[in-house]
């Protein structure tokens, strides 16, 4: 019996694994929760630094 090619897992691997963008590293939704953290954390610090303005 010869070897599969590399690129093929062999039959006893059972399902091949799934790609690295399923992984949950790769998840789409993880920049954009970050960015609106950021933007909420960014106006209330704009309105905290214009109320000690006013004082």
């Amino acid at each position: 019996m010869t070897a599969p090619p590399p690129n093929e897992p062999p039959p006893s691997a059972g399902p091949p694994p799934p790609p690295l963008a399923d992984t949950g590293a790769g998840d789409p939704t993880a920049p954009a929760g970050l960015a609106a953290v950021m933007a909420l954390l960014g106006a209330a610090l704009m309105v905290f630094s214009r109320r000690l303005a006013r004082r």
